[in-house]
């Protein structure tokens, strides 16, 4: 499965650096948008 062309182990990996605070989003409201829905995704995936 995957969201948008991109692989559920890609998303995990997005989230892990996002919940590290790695990765550093020039517009963070962009960042969480994606992360929530990335999370219903995943919810929905479940």
């Amino acid at each position: 499965m995957s969201y948008n062309g991109v692989s559920i182990e890609d998303i995990h990996c997005l989230q892990k650096k996002l919940d590290n605070e790695v990765i550093s989003c020039s517009n963070v409201s962009d960042v969480f948008a994606i992360s929530e829905e990335i999370d219903d995704l995943l919810k929905a995936d479940d």
